[in-house]
């Protein structure tokens, strides 16, 4: 499930980035997921559905979601938390990447407060959920991974999936 992808970027700094392979179905008690959500927690489609239902694709209708109150549990998240979280299977981080639900590219993504999280839990492994396609937020993985690495550095227990890391050590190069 998990690679270890290292890139020398000079020689003077060496930037590990672990990856893995997804998707996530399962989670160890050591193992955090984190995805993009909005600011209301309404955690519906894309990666935060899956963290929700445990099924891929938009199908937040389909479980009355809108329904449910918050504070629902759902697999790994809590509809209408951001931050750290405890589902009914496990745990997530939902990282706030736009304003609200349906919105495209209205925030500037900040993963300092993941990065804080992972460091204060250095024992769990956090897998963000950040494809190499343009995910539900409408960033571009390109612009996700300047955001990654305009957020200072990566912490060693926070793994990228396979697809999206290559995006990150072509910023962290140039960069240089």
């Amino acid at each position: 499930m998990m690679e270890l992808l290292c890139q020398t970027l000079s020689k003077k700094q060496k930037q590990m980035i672990k990856t893995y392979k997804a998707p996530i179905t399962h989670l160890n008690d050591d193992e955090v997921f984190a995805f993009g959500a909005n600011e209301q927690g309404f955690h519906g489609g894309g990666a935060a559905g899956y963290a929700s239902f445990g099924v891929t694709g938009n199908l937040w209708r389909s479980y009355n979601y809108h329904e449910l109150p918050d504070g629902w549990k759902g697999k790994w998240n809590v509809k209408g938390k951001i931050g750290p979280q405890q589902g009914t299977e496990g745990k997530s981080f939902a990282l706030v990447t736009v304003t609200r639900p349906g919105a495209k590219k209205s925030i500037k993504v900040d993963f300092k407060p993941l990065f804080e999280c992972c460091c204060r839990n250095p024992q769990w492994k956090f897998y963000y959920a950040q494809s190499g396609e343009i995910g539900l937020n409408g960033w571009t993985p390109h612009e996700m991974a300047q955001f990654v690495v305009d957020s200072g550095a990566i912490p060693d227990n926070l793994y990228f999936d396979s697809t999206f890391a290559p995006f990150i050590i072509d910023k962290l190069k140039k960069n240089e």
